[in-house]
């Protein structure tokens, strides 16, 4: 069976979950008010409240695999392959250090914060990230490959998304007053 760990933040996804709901309250007030004009106006910006709030709390997350380390950002995939990695750092969340001098960071990972921050302690996902990695090299089962490369990904449909709420969002709120 395949080796895949996921790591999510919880108070992220209450934060999506918060977004979501808020936006569908008001979008429901709306229509039970039976103000058409008001649900056509306040349309996009409840979306984008909605879509931005997944994008920001609840997509976000970190997957460790046989392969490497997957981020999902907001906007972005970035994919680590073991061999590709030097660094792990969890001083600010996670970040990941790789052969061509690039640190990526990982949306889903809050930076750690009171005793834990003070006692240089590591997040839960950077020690996820750093256990596999420790045993996948004491095992000798990370080849050297120095072709080994980061694939970086934006995601054109969260862009394009966000791009026509974000003007459809003013545009709605002014021309339809």
């Amino acid at each position: 069976m395949a080796y895949v760990q996921t790591y999510r933040s919880g108070w992220s996804r209450f934060l999506a979950f918060a977004a979501i709901a808020l936006a569908v309250a008001f979008a429901v007030s709306l229509l039970i008010a039976g103000d058409a004009r008001g649900v056509l106006r306040w349309t996009p910006a409840l979306l984008l409240l909605a879509v931005g709030g997944w994008l920001a709390y609840g997509r976000p997350l970190v997957q460790v695999d046989e392969d490497g380390v997957t981020l999902q950002n907001v906007l972005q995939r970035v994919v680590v392959p073991w061999p590709a990695l030097v660094e792990i750092d969890s001083r600010y969340g996670l970040r990941l250090e790789t052969t061509d001098g690039k640190r990526w960071s990982a949306w889903a990972v809050p930076a750690p914060v009171g005793v834990q921050r003070a006692r240089g302690q590591e997040t839960e996902a950077a020690l996820l990230v750093r256990q596999r990695w420790d045993q996948l090299r004491g095992r000798g089962e990370i080849p050297a490959r120095p072709d080994a490369q980061v694939v970086a990904q934006p995601d054109p449909v969260a862009l394009a998304t966000i791009g026509a709420l974000a003007v459809a969002t003013p545009l709605a709120l002014l021309l339809l007053r």
